[in-house]
């Protein structure tokens, strides 16, 4: 399957979830192989910021259902934040906490901006998103509520209606 910035969002994840630091030439590829495919693709640098979008939707996907899975409302969860973002990514809340109340700056004005001010690169961006979407998608696996594939399969059936919606 040819990646491009509307198909790699799940593929990401998926190797997010497996961990693997660079996979075997034969095997699925990394999420920094599947970054770097992205970047020196067609797309370029504009297919890693529809990436970085569709990770960070993916991210606000997963943390309404471990939300809910807990009880909590979305608000609630935004409080506890911070102790879910992955180390070294202190900017995930900020865009997490966009995604649902954008108030003046949308999610996606708040990641340009912190690659502008160069806070995060895109690569990094997009990997902490993939890793804080991960994470939570493992708790729900671990927590009996979703297995990460049922995660994933939600991810994949909103992105595809927001690409349609496009």
């Amino acid at each position: 399957m040819q990646l491009d910035s509307q198909n790699a969002v799940v593929p990401l994840l998926r190797a997010t979830l497996r961990q693997d630091p660079g996979a075997a030439p034969e095997g699925p590829a990394s999420a920094d192989q599947i970054i770097a495919a992205i970047r020196s693709g067609p797309e370029g640098e504009e297919g890693l910021g529809r990436l970085a979008v569709g990770t960070a939707v993916a991210a606000g996907i997963v943390t309404e259902e471990w939300a809910s899975a807990r009880g909590r409302s979305v608000d609630d969860f935004l409080k506890l934040l911070p102790r879910h973002a992955p180390p070294g990514a202190e900017h995930v809340p900020e865009i997490v906490q966009a995604l649902f109340d954008p108030g003046p700056r949308p999610f996606f004005v708040v990641m340009g901006d912190l690659v502008r001010e160069g806070r995060v690169g895109f690569h990094e961006l997009i990997l902490t998103l993939a890793e804080y979407a991960a994470g939570l998608m493992t708790d729900l696996e671990r927590d009996g509520v979703r297995t990460a594939d049922e995660c994933l399969a939600e991810v994949e059936a909103a992105l595809s209606d927001w690409a349609a919606r496009d």
